[in-house]
């Protein structure tokens, strides 16, 4: 046998011995690959094998919290709406007992993406008509202060909202043990809307808020409330007022300047109940334009 053809030999069977060992390596990563596969279908494997049509996918996917990638969709009338919101998504799996279906390529592509997926959509779907939902919502809340935006403040009283007009007139409601709600603008808009929130003192310096019912009761007309206010200065328990065509506009900065004039002109009159509730307020005006067009 030659040297050359000794040579030849040999480094044949080098790259006979490494094809094998490749083919062996192959064998295995494909079988890992198919571990894997397997694993992310999240043992969905038949339910999305099932699937040979859009019509198909549709009906089987609705109202499922699906996956692809690293995308998390909730499935609505035929559309992938995505998930956004980490509560979302927590509240379908963990509250609703949504399993997670893992979609293959083929899947994904016959389905249409709609809207996000919101919180306001979970309520929609899922809490707005729960037995006894509104019921237990009110109960929580009876007779305590709200807001969503810490702006508007409301108090609840027979289940509806009342809004607070008068900013002094929230801490009489509230202290260490009685805190402010938070809430969110859906809960709050379940609450049908009542009078807003007029309170008294009473002769023992405790407080009462005046029912929805005293409110409404034979009030007159604006113009019959109003008398003879106009372009007068007046007050409603701690709040000052300026009116003018049967309007209310809060004094944003009263000072002893409108004290002084309007003790010439006969003092500042107390509004009733039903005038403070009768007369719209409309806005707010300054010291200034008020002492230009007091008389």
């Amino acid at each position: 046998m030659s040297r050359k053809f000794k040579i030849f030999y040999y480094i044949s069977f080098i790259l006979l011995l490494n094809l094998f060992v490749f083919q062996v390596h192959a064998d295995e990563d494909e079988a890992i690959n198919e571990k894997k596969s397997l694993v992310n279908l999240n043992n969905n494997e038949k339910l999305i094998s099932n699937i040979k049509t859009k019509q198909e996918a549709c009906k089987i996917l609705n109202h499922k919290v699906v996956t692809y990638v690293d995308l998390i969709y909730y499935v609505k009338n035929c559309n992938l709406m995505l998930i956004n919101d980490p509560e979302v998504s927590n509240n379908l799996i963990q509250d609703q007992r949504k399993s997670i279906v893992s979609l293959s390529a083929n899947v994904y592509a016959m389905m249409s993406i709609g809207n996000n997926y919101t919180s306001d959509d979970y309520y929609n779907d899922y809490t707005r008509n729960s037995d006894g939902s509104f019921h237990s919502i009110c109960q929580k809340y009876e007779k305590w202060v709200v807001t969503t935006d810490s702006i508007n403040y409301y108090f609840i009283d027979s289940c509806k909202k009342r809004l607070f007009k008068n900013f002094n007139d929230i801490s009489l409601f509230t202290d260490k043990s009685k805190p402010i709600f938070s809430l969110q603008p859906r809960i709050l808009n379940r609450f049908p809307t009542g009078e807003p929130i007029i309170v008294k003192k009473k002769s023992d310096e405790s407080v009462m808020v005046i029912p929805e019912t005293e409110i409404k009761a034979g009030l007159p007309s604006a113009k019959v409330l109003c008398g003879k206010l106009d372009r007068k200065v007046v007050s409603f328990h701690e709040g000052f007022f300026f009116l003018e065509n049967c309007k209310l506009y809060t004094i944003s900065d009263f000072n002893i300047d409108i004290q002084k004039k309007a003790d010439d002109l006969g003092g500042i009159k107390e509004l009733t109940v039903k005038q403070a509730i009768g007369i719209p307020q409309v806005g707010t005006i300054k010291s200034k334009d008020v002492l230009n067009r007091m008389r």
